[in-house]
C-alpha cells in the first residue's frame, strides 16, 4: 500500500486543499437532501446570489483590464531541453529548480521518459530522460549562455545531467488561433442562442439568460486565472469550451422542467413556477456537479503536473456552470419575463388609450357638427327671402305696408316656379 501512494507527495497546502473539498462534498450532500424535504425560496432570495455574481464579476473584469491573462508556453514558445537524470529525480525537484533560475522564466512544462522504454544508449537503464520546456514572460528567445545556466543549475541540485537535445520552438497557440478561439466561443453562443430560443417556443428570454449565465462563467474562469496569476495554455481553451457545453446542458435541464410545471401548474404565477422547478432540479444538479468534482479532485492531486493545470481550469469552470444555471439563469428568466409582460402591457395600453382618443374626437366632431346646425337654425329667419316689407306695393301698386298678404302669395308662388324648374 505504500508502494502505492509512492509517487504522490502532497505539500502542506494541497493536504489542506483535500480537506477542505472534502468537507465542502459533505455539505452540498447534506444540503441537497434539504430539498427533498422543504421548499426554499430560492427565486426570491436571488437578489443576494445576482449581486455576489455581480461583484465577483467585475472582479474578474478589473483583473483582466489590468493584468490580462499570464499565457503559458503554448502561446508565448520557447525551448526544448532533452536532459538524462538519475533514476529516482522527482519530476518537482526539476520543476522548482528550473524556476528559480530566473524571476522571467514562465512556469516550465517538465516530462519524464524512464530510459528503458526511449533512452538513447542502453548504458543510460539507470537514467531518467526529461522534456523540459521553457519559456521567457517577454516572449524572448533564450540565449545559448541561459540555457548552459539552467543545465549548470540542475547539475547543482540533482547530481550529473546528461545532455540529449536542445531546440528553440515557436509557439503552439498563436494570436491567429487565440482569436479564432474567441470567434468560435461567440458563435457557440449565438447558435445556442438560436437553439434554445427555437427549443422553448420562440420565447427569445431563454436563450438570453442561457447566454447570460454562459458569459457570467467565461468571464469567471478566466478572471480566477487572472486573479491567481496561472499560466493559460492551449488545454486552457479546450476548458473554456468544455464549461460552454455543460453550462448550458444544465440551464436546459431546469428550463424544461419549467415549461413542463407552466403546462401543470396553471394557477401559480410564473416566478412561484420557476421557484418550485429549481427547487425539483437542486438535487439532481448538485449530485451531477458533485460527481464531476471528485473526478477533477482525483485528476488535479493524482494526474500529474501536466493535467493540473487543465483539471483547475475544468473545476473553476464546471464550479461556476452549475452555480449560473440555478442562481444566475433562473433568476434573469424571472427578470426577463417580467419586462416582457411589463413591455406588453404598456403596449396594450398605449393602444387602448390611441383608440379612446380617435373615438373621443370622433364623438368631439359630431358634437361641434350638430351645434354648428342647431346654431344656423337659431340664427336664419323665416321671412329672409321675402322683400322688405316697406318695399311691397299696396293695392294702388305703391310701395307701402298696405299689402304683406299679397306679397307673401306671390312670394309663395315664386319659390313654387323656381322649385319645379330646379325638378
Amino acid at each position: 500500500m505504500a508502494k502505492l501512494f509512492e509517487p504522490f507527495t502532497f505539500n502542506p497546502a494541497d493536504t489542506a486543499g483535500m480537506i477542505i473539498f472534502a468537507g465542502v462534498l459533505i455539505f452540498l450532500c447534506v444540503w441537497a437532501q434539504g430539498f427533498r424535504k422543504k421548499q426554499r425560496n430560492v427565486i426570491g432570495n436571488s437578489k443576494y446570489f445576482l449581486y455576489f455574481s455581480l461583484v465577483l464579476t467585475v472582479i474578474c473584469l478589473f483583473s483582466l483590464s489590468t493584468k490580462w491573462l499570464k499565457l503559458g508556453l503554448d502561446f508565448t514558445g520557447g525551448s526544448i531541453l532533452e536532459l538524462g537524470f538519475k533514476k529516482g529525480t522527482s519530476q518537482e525537484l526539476i520543476r522548482q529548480t528550473v524556476a528559480e533560475f530566473s524571476p522571467d522564466l514562465l512556469e516550465p512544462q517538465v516530462q519524464l521518459e524512464e530510459s528503458a522504454a526511449g533512452a538513447a544508449k542502453a548504458r543510460d537503464k539507470d537514467t531518467v530522460k526529461a522534456f523540459i520546456r521553457i519559456g521567457k514572460k517577454e516572449n524572448k528567445p533564450f540565449s545559448t549562455a541561459e540555457v548552459d545556466g539552467i543545465i549548470e543549475k540542475l547539475k547543482a541540485a540533482t547530481g550529473d545531467v546528461k545532455e540529449y537535445k536542445r531546440e528553440s520552438v515557436g509557439p503552439i497557440v498563436g494570436r491567429e488561433l487565440f482569436m479564432n478561439s474567441l470567434l468560435a466561443i461567440l458563435l457557440a453562443l449565438f447558435l445556442q442562442l438560436l437553439y434554445i430560443t427555437f427549443r422553448f417556443g420562440n420565447q427569445v428570454r431563454y436563450g438570453i439568460a442561457a447566454d447570460l449565465a454562459m458569459a457570467h462563467d467565461l468571464i469567471i474562469m478566466m478572471g480566477i486565472y487572472s486573479l491567481f496569476e496561472r499560466q493559460a495554455d492551449s488545454p486552457f481553451l479546450a476548458a473554456l469550451l468544455t464549461v460552454i457545453g455543460y453550462s448550458v446542458m444544465d440551464s436546459i435541464v431546469i428550463f424544461d422542467r419549467i415549461r413542463e410545471n407552466l403546462k401543470i401548474i396553471k394557477k401559480a404565477g410564473f416566478e412561484e413556477v420557476v421557484n418550485i422547478s429549481v427547487n425539483q432540479t437542486m438535487t439532481r444538479s448538485i449530485y451531477t456537479l458533485m460527481t464531476v468534482l471528485v473526478t477533477l479532485f482525483a485528476l488535479y492531486y493524482f494526474g500529474g503536473s501536466t493535467l493540473k493545470n487543465f483539471a483547475f481550469s475544468l473545476l473553476v469552470g464546471l464550479t461556476s456552470g452549475a452555480y449560473s444555471s440555478i442562481f444566475v439563469a433562473s433568476p434573469l428568466l424571472v427578470w426577463l419575463d417580467k419586462r416582457a409582460r411589463q413591455q406588453e402591457e404598456l403596449r396594450v395600453a398605449t393602444r387602448r388609450a390611441t383608440l379612446q382618443a380617435q373615438a373621443d374626437a370622433k364623438a368631439a366632431e359630431k358634437d361641434k357638427a350638430v351645434k354648428k346646425v342647431t346654431a344656423a337654425a337659431k340664427t336664419t329667419s323665416l321671412d329672409e327671402s321675402f322683400p322688405d316689407i316697406s318695399e311691397l306695393p299696396d293695392a294702388s301698386g305703391v310701395a307701402g305696408r298696405s299689402a304683406p298678404v299679397r306679397a307673401r302669395s306671390k312670394a309663395a308662388r315664386a319659390r313654387k316656379v323656381g322649385s319645379r324648374k330646379r325638378k
